[in-house]
C-alpha cells in the first residue's frame, strides 16, 4: 500500500501535527490524557474531535472491544444486508466494466453469500416519481442554490450566498470558519453553519449536492424545530440522488470501508486490508484510474479508521456508515408507501 506521504504533502503532515498537539493541550477535555494518534486520525482531525471522552479513553488505551462496544451504542454498526446490497452493485457493475477478474478476487477475500440482486435500490418508476416532485416542490430553493455555484468560487462564498438567497440570514443563521478539519457542517442548536477555510470549489455539482444536503435538509430541519437524529443522514443523501436523472447510490464506498474493518463477514480488518478491498471496488465501479481509485480508497479507508488504531482489526469509526445505512431503509420505505407532496415535503424539511 502505498505511503501516507503518497497522499498528502510535507507541509499539509507537518500542519496536521500541529493542530493535533494544539487539540491535546485543551486541559478542560484532556486533564491528563497523552493521546496517540494515528495517521489516519490526523486526515480528519475535526471529526476526531467530536468523539465522546469514554471513546477518546478507549482509543488511548487500544481497548478495542471497549471502543466497539461504545461505538456500537452511539451509532449502530453496519450490517449484512448492506454489505450484499454493495457487493451486489459491484456485480452488476463488474459485467459493465470487464472487470470480473477483479471482482473474484474480491470475493476471494470476502466471506459472502454472492446474491446478484439488489434488494434496496427503487424502481425506475419510483425514482422517477419522488425526483419529479423533490425538483417541483423545492424548485426555487434548488435554483438559489445552483445559480450561487461556481467553480473556483470559495466554499465561504458560495455557502454566505445561498444563504441570504435563501433568506437564511434573516432569519438569524450565521457562517462561521471550521475550527478545523475540511467539511462543512451544521450546528443547529447555535444556528451556525460551518465553513471550512480556504477551501475552493472543483466540481460544481458535487457542491450542489452537498448544499442541497446541508443547507436544504439539515438547516432547514433545524429551523422547522425538528430534533436531528442520525435517520436524517439517509434524507440528506436523498436530497443529493434526486438531483441525478437515474438512481446512484452514495456513500457506498465509505460504507463498505467500515463494514469490512467492524468484520460484519465474521473478518475484523486492519487499514491495510481494508485499503486493497476498497480499492478493488472503486476499479470494479469503474469511474477512476488505478491512481484515482487507490486515492479514494485510502481517503475512505482513513475516515473509517479516524480516531482509531489502524493496524488494529475492527478499530473503526462506526458513523460514516449511517449515510448508506439511512438511505437504504428510507428507499425501502419509500417504495412501499408512495408519499404524497405534503408527506415529502415533511419527510425533506420537516413541515407541510
Amino acid at each position: 500500500m502505498k505511503s501516507l506521504r503518497s497522499f498528502y504533502n510535507a507541509s499539509r503532515l507537518k500542519t496536521l501535527d500541529a493542530e493535533c498537539q494544539k487539540f491535546l493541550q485543551d486541559k478542560t477535555r484532556f486533564p491528563d490524557m497523552r493521546l496517540r494518534l494515528t495517521n489516519s486520525s490526523k486526515l480528519n482531525l475535526a471529526r476526531f474531535d467530536k468523539l465522546s471522552a469514554d471513546l477518546i479513553e478507549a482509543s488511548i488505551s487500544r481497548d478495542v472491544d471497549k471502543y466497539r462496544k461504545l461505538m456500537a451504542e452511539k451509532y449502530g454498526a453496519p450490517d449484512m444486508a448492506g454489505l450484499e446490497e454493495i457487493v451486489a452493485y459491484l456485480a452488476q457493475r463488474s459485467a459493465t466494466t470487464k472487470t470480473q477478474n477483479l471482482f473474484d478476487k474480491f470475493c476471494e477475500l470476502v466471506d459472502i453469500d454472492l446474491k446478484l440482486n439488489t434488494h434496496y435500490k427503487p424502481s425506475d418508476e419510483c425514482f422517477d416519481y419522488y425526483r419529479k416532485m423533490f425538483n417541483r416542490i423545492f424548485k426555487n430553493q434548488l435554483r438559489t442554490i445552483r445559480s450561487n455555484v461556481e467553480v473556483g468560487m470559495s466554499y465561504g462564498e458560495a455557502v454566505r450566498n445561498v444563504m441570504e438567497g435563501l433568506g437564511l440570514i434573516n432569519l438569524g443563521w450565521q457562517i462561521k470558519k471550521a475550527k478545523r478539519g475540511n467539511a462543512l457542517y451544521i450546528v443547529g442548536s447555535q444556528k451556525t453553519v460551518f465553513v471550512p477555510d480556504g477551501k475552493f470549489i472543483t466540481n460544481r455539482s458535487r457542491a450542489v449536492r452537498l448544499l442541497a444536503h446541508e443547507l436544504l435538509v439539515h438547516v432547514g430541519r433545524r429551523q422547522n424545530g425538528i430534533p436531528y437524529s442520525l435517520d436524517e443522514e439517509g434524507i440528506g443523501v436523498l436530497a443529493e440522488q434526486l438531483s441525478f436523472t437515474r438512481f446512484m447510490y452514495k456513500r457506498s464506498l465509505r460504507y463498505l470501508a467500515v463494514a469490512l474493518g467492524w468484520g460484519v463477514d465474521g473478518n475484523k480488518r486492519d487499514f491495510k486490508q481494508v485499503y486493497e478491498l476498497v480499492r478493488l471496488a472503486t476499479l470494479i465501479i469503474g469511474f477512476h484510474d488505478k491512481g484515482g481509485a487507490s486515492r479514494v480508497a485510502f481517503c475512505e479507508t482513513a475516515r473509517a479508521f479516524n480516531g482509531g488504531h489502524s493496524d488494529i482489526p475492527g478499530f473503526v469509526l462506526t458513523k460514516d456508515a449511517v449515510y448508506f445505512g439511512a438511505n437504504l431503509r428510507l428507499w425501502e420505505s419509500l417504495e412501499s408507501h408512495m408519499m404524497n407532496v405534503e408527506e415529502f415535503e415533511s419527510l425533506i424539511v420537516g413541515t407541510a
